[in-house]
This record gives structure tokens, sequence and C-alpha cells, in this order.
């Protein structure tokens, strides 16, 4: 899957999405500037899921409203227990 890349700049807390095919979001992880962004989603079953992050600043539990930090892993991707590299820009 590639090198690690991190985020450049501090958009707050991102909070990073598993969704499944059936368009159910199934695990989230919250990561921030101070982690490197970096995330680890544990336990996860073995599958296809399409990777989302995004910030929250007004709290409504939504993420990708109008003026929130976004972004999404082109691919869908398939993960089991142990994936690395899972990688991408979140941005306004």
């Amino acid at each position: 899957m590639g090198t690690p890349t991190y985020a450049v700049g501090d958009v707050g807390t991102l909070y990073v999405l598993l969704i499944n095919q059936e368009n159910q979001v199934v695990a989230e992880a919250a990561t921030s500037d101070a982690e490197g962004y970096a995330y680890l989603i544990p336990n996860l079953a073995p599958g296809s899921y399409t990777v989302v992050a995004g910030t929250d600043p007004d709290d409504d539990d939504r993420i990708n409203n109008a003026g929130e930090a976004f972004g999404a892993y082109g691919d869908l991707v398939q993960l089991g227990q142990n994936m690395y590299g899972v990688d991408f820009a979140a941005g306004f």
C-alpha cells in the first residue's frame, strides 16, 4: 500500500470512518495533529470498505458538511486484521 504520508498543518480532530458495501459505518477512529493523523481500527473483520475522514467542528455527528475538512481513500479497499498505508489527504 505504499509509504505512509502524514498531514501538513492542523485541521483539528479527524474522524476516520470505514463504510461497508451496504453503505453502513462499521468502524471509526479519531485522530489529530498531535498523533500525526495516524489512526488504528482494531479487530476489523476482513472485507471491502470505503475509508473517509473529516472534521466535525459543529458537533452534529456528521462529517463533510460545508466548511469542514474531508478526504477519502480513492479506491474500495480490501482490509483485514493488520493493514497499513491506507493514507490520504483531508482538506477544505
